[in-house]
Order: C-alpha cells, then structure tokens, then sequence
C-alpha cells in the first residue's frame, strides 16, 4: 500500500537545478579570457558553466579548488585543440557529425518552441499568489481508499453509505488486486494531485468525499485533521511565496502544454506498423521473462544491452519501416533507440502493461517528432536562443568524432593481448579458460555443407539443433560453463587459435566430424593481491584504450606546439566557483531530457609532449 501514498502526493520530491537560472546567474560574468587557442577564447562564461554542470567529485575539497580549476582548463584546451585540428582537416563536412548536431538542434528547437507557445505566456496574478498562499499554510491529514475501477469505487462509496468507517475497512487477500488502504497521508498544497486538491480543500473535518478519479484509478478520502504553519519573519514568507509561484507556474504551463498540444497535433497524422507493434511488444515481454527481479519492486528498464537482445530476435524486420511521417519514416530499430534514449521502464511489467507503455511512449515520440517540425517551420533553428546552446555542443561534437577517427584507426593483434596476460599472469599452466559450442557431424560431406551456411551467415546455434548428433551439447546450449583449456584434450590447440565469435574449419575426431565456435575466453590475472579474470573483450578493450591513449597525448602535444596557446593565470585564479559535485539534467519542453552541458574528458597527460608545459606545471 505504500506505494499508492506516493501517488497521492505530488511526485516532484527532488531538486532539479535550472539551466536557465545558472545561465542567469553566470551572465553576470564578462567575457573574461581564461585561454587562447589559436583564434578560439575559453572566457570565463564558458568555463564556469561547464564547470559547475560537470560531475567531478573532487569539486568536494576546497583545498584542491586551484588544482581542479587547471586541470578542468587543461582538459577544454585539449578539446579546443581537437575542434581546431578537426577544422582544419575538414571534418565540419563530416557527415557523422553533421548528424549528431543536428540530433542536438532538434532537442533546443523543440525546447525554444515550448518556451515561446508554452512558457513565456504564463501570467501569475497577485490574487492568485495570495490565495495560494492561505491555501499552503494549511496541511491536511486524510485516510483513503483506493479502487482500480468505477465498479470498484462504487461498491466502496455503497459500503461507507451503510455506516462502514473508512479508516476500519479491510479486504481479503483475493480483493486485493482490485482495492487498497486504508492508509493515510498528509495532503499539502501544491504537493497533491490538484483534482484531489479540490476535494480536500473543500472538506469538513470527518466528512468522505465521493469517489475521485485520478490516472490511475479511483480515491476516496476521509479528512481526519489539519494543521495550521505560522510563519515567523521576511525570510519564511519569501521562501512560501516563491515556492507558490513556481507551483502555480508549473500547473498553469501544463495546463496551457496540454491546450497548444491539443490545437497543433490535431491535424498532424503518422501511421505505425500495427504487425510490428504486436511482434515487438511480445518480444519484449517474452524477453523480459527471463530477466530476473531486482527489488521486491519489479521494473522493465530499456537498456542498451536488452535493445541488443530485441534486435537479435526481430532482426527480419529491424530495418524495416515501422512509423511513417508525412515528411520522414523511423525503422523499428530508429525507434527502438529512441526509446532506449528517453530511458522507456515499465513499473510491474506484463505483456500487458508493457503493451501499454509502448504505445503511449511511442504516441509521446510521435508527438515530439511532430512539435519539432512545427519549430522548424517556425524557423526556430536560426533564434538566438537555439544558437547560443547549440554552440558549446558542436565543439563537443566535433572533438568527440574526431576522437572517433583515430579510435578506429587502433588495432589489438593476438599478440598485444598475450603480451599483456603475461604481464599479468596468474597461472600460466591452468589460468585460461574457455566456453564453447560445437556441432558433430558423422560425414566430411555433412560437415562442409554446415560450414557453407555458416559462411552464408546461418546462426551456429541453429545449425547446432539442426545437424548435430551430440544430445549432452545441445541441452547445454546458453548453459555453458568455463572449461581450462589445458584440460580440453585435442580441441585445445584448435580453441587456442580462435578469436571470440569464430568458428574453425571441420576436423576429424573418433566421433566424426566437429566444428568448434569459441563464445568467451578469460585468462587468470593476477594484480595486486587478486586474481581477476580478463575475457578476451576486456584485455582488447584495456589494449585499445592504453594505446588511444598514448596516441591523443602524443597528438594534443603536436597541436599545442602547432597552434597558438596561452593561459591566463591570473584571470584563472580570479575566477570563483562551487564545491558542489551535480548532476544536472535540462528538462526539455514537451517532454525529455538531456545533459545540462555536455561532459569534458579530462586529458591532462598531453602537456608532457607541449614544448610550453611550464606555462602549467609549477
């Protein structure tokens, strides 16, 4: 019952720093230079509205503020030097980048469309600031009931008729899928849902209200008591007055959402697959069956690795046209990632709650879709609001895809990854291990017809349940377990010359023919005191990632000593900032979110290779 509490309240409980009031407060800063790189400034503004939008918990003490300061500026000159490299390579042009900024636009242009429709036309008068007020200094304690459906609440409101005491009520375990409570809860001003608001502020002390409907079924509340706040001095009735405002602003933009909405899309049309809806939202509620629970509270999370999972098992019709636009069309796997993007979780899921969810997250998609053309069709991607937010995004951009240039250019060979397992050894005799399928045949013919479909792109575990004759392999298909390949006799050295997801040619064993696919390998490592193990994976990943490494500090030296640098200490130390680590989301207009300020790599090694690293180091 607890939960059904929470939705009494008002769901708001934590706080969300505003992009726009730290815009306002760091405007009052001038364009002081921080550093120069090249013709590009860092001023001032820009730093410490990175800065202070940056998750860095070493922002914790204060003692480390000058250290944290440089090394923050170090790091947006390294990024200033990849934007200027990348600019002067042509990669402006590029159209991965082109794309990701204009993945960024549409997010502000929708957001500048919501401000000029939505925000900037809310007007707050006196009066209501002051009833608002009178209304908040009152809190009011209530029990309720709750009904699933109308059926439901009427039998209760019957029930309370007769002389049944609401707060005495209780149900037998089979009713209790359809009614909870009573519990109670202490209804304030601004922090109840306003439909039940209306009720309860009407009230008389003992007096049940009528069933009241809200989202997600029916309530009816008995008001138990109240309890009167008086406030003591300026400081307490500012504090109540701003807080009345920013509700009252919150309901009336809602409000107002609701009506533009309802106006602009009315005529707006997109038509969804209805097959690949039933196909995708089975899929999913057939994968989530083998998800177990976390918590007592069960929830279905859209997590990059579960689009995987979907992808996997709708790959016929994954690049498939699934919602059509009269200007534009999304493929089911378009549409999958931007549901995965706006965080999409179902509370409690069932095939049919996660039906539910699907459709009314997709109907929000399509909405947004449809408002974001309407901004730009408003021109809205050329204000100077759009502009100015998009600006510190596509240096961002630009140096994060030229990071991706050089990633791919890294390559691991077999031999980087032993070099580090040697390294690192724990065991050299028994420290690997490894898991793998395999399909037996009794013919070389049979055998070099399956290794053809495997080549033709033929999944190995379907033509394991097709052609192979050995029962123990097939029942442990997705059972698997780790084995030392030095106790795996004669597939050793065949396994041994296997990359993960490969496959080896047909070779003749007592039992026919076999052919082996080699799904994971982890070697024993030993650091420090523990001994880990390091899949294949994980040892490419730390290989690639150590020589990317190298490669950026070599390269940002290059550019520091191509291009004109300088630092302005003095002016760095001038500047004051926070010791406050945040993690601050811009909630967009008509729904969604996004980082407030995109995130900086810290890159500090590269000045080693900066024939004027003393302008640095101390």
């Amino acid at each position: 019952m607890v939960h059904r509490t929470s939705l009494l309240l008002f769901f708001f409980s934590l706080y969300i720093a505003s992009v726009h009031q730290l815009a306002a407060q760091t405007s009052q800063f001038t364009d002081v230079p921080l550093a120069k790189v090249k013709d590009r400034i860092i001023t001032r503004k820009e730093f410490v509205s990175r800065y202070e939008l940056a998750p860095m918990l070493e922002r914790t003490i204060a003692s480390q503020a000058s250290s944290n300061k440089m090394r923050f500026l170090i790091s947006m000159i390294a990024e200033k030097l990849l934007v200027q490299e990348a600019t002067e390579r042509g990669l402006l042009t590029d159209s991965l980048y082109q794309l990701s900024v204009s993945s960024v636009e549409r997010l502000f242009v929708r957001d500048e469309l919501y401000r000029r429709e939505v925000s900037n036309k809310i007007r707050i008068s006196a009066a209501e600031i002051a009833e608002a007020i009178r209304a908040s200094q009152v809190d009011y304690k209530v029990y309720f009931l709750f009904a699933s459906t109308k059926e439901g609440s009427d039998f209760l409101a019957q029930q309370l008729r007769q002389g049944k005491q609401l707060e005495t009520m209780s149900f037998s375990p089979d009713m209790t899928k359809q009614f909870e409570g009573p519990d109670s809860a202490i209804a304030r001003w601004g922090e109840v849902d306003e439909r039940m608001e209306k009720v309860i502020y009407r009230m008389k002390l003992g007096q049940t209200s009528e069933p009241i409907k809200l989202d997600d079924g029916y309530y009816i509340v008995k008001l138990m008591g109240k309890s009167v706040t008086i406030l003591e001095g300026d400081h307490d009735r500012k504090d109540l007055r701003d807080r009345v405002e920013k509700i009252l602003r919150k309901r009336k933009e809602q409000k107002r959402m609701f009506e533009y909405m309802s106006e602009t899309l009315k005529t707006e049309k997109a038509q969804a697959n209805a097959k690949i809806f039933r196909e995708v939202t089975s899929a999913i509620a057939s994968l989530q069956q083998d998800v177990p629970a976390r918590d007592t509270a069960k929830q279905f999370i859209l997590t990059a690795s579960f689009a995987d999972s979907i992808r996997e098992k709708m790959k016929s019709v994954w690049d498939s046209v699934f919602v059509l636009f009269p200007h534009t069309q999304w493929t089911l796997g378009e549409t999958i990632e931007k549901m995965s993007v706006s965080r999409f979780y179902v509370d409690n899921p069932t095939p049919i709650r996660i039906r539910k969810a699907f459709d009314q997250r997709l109907r929000d998609l399509i909405d947004q879709e449809h408002l974001t053309q309407r901004g730009y069709r408003n021109k809205l991607n050329l204000s100077e609001a759009v502009r100015r937010d998009l600006a510190v995004w596509r240096d961002y951009l630009l140096a994060d895809r030229f990071r991706q240039v050089y990633r791919d250019t890294v390559s691991v060979s077999p031999a980087d990854i032993k070099r580090l397992i040697s390294f690192y050894h724990a065991d050299e005799a028994n420290g690997i291990l490894v898991k793998f399928r395999h399909i037996v045949v009794d013919s070389l013919r049979t055998a070099l017809e399956v290794t053809e479909k495997l080549r033709g792109g033929v999944p190995f575990t379907d033509l394991m349940y097709r052609y192979s004759n050995d029962e123990p392999s097939l029942r442990s298909i997705g059972k698997e377990e780790y084995f030392a390949l030095s106790s795996i006799g004669s597939l050793q050295k065949i396994i041994d010359s296997l990359n993960t997801n490969e496959y080896s040619e047909p070779f003749q064993t007592n039992d026919g023919y076999e052919i082996v696919y080699l799904l994971d390998r982890k070697f024993s490592t030993l650091r420090g005191k523990d001994t880990l193990l390091l899949s294949d994976q994980e040892a490419q990943t730390e290989i690639r990632k150590g020589k990317w490494q190298a490669f950026l500090n070599q390269s940002l030296g290059k550019y520091a000593n191509k291009y004109d640098v300088e630092i302005y200490r003095k002016n760095l130390e001038a500047t004051e900032l926070t010791h406050i680590p945040a993690m601050v989301y811009r909630f967009l207009g008509f729904g969604g979110r996004m980082f407030a300020a995109p995130f900086l790599d810290i890159q500090l090694e590269w000045i080693n290779n900066w024939d004027r690293k003393d302008a640095v180091l101390p």
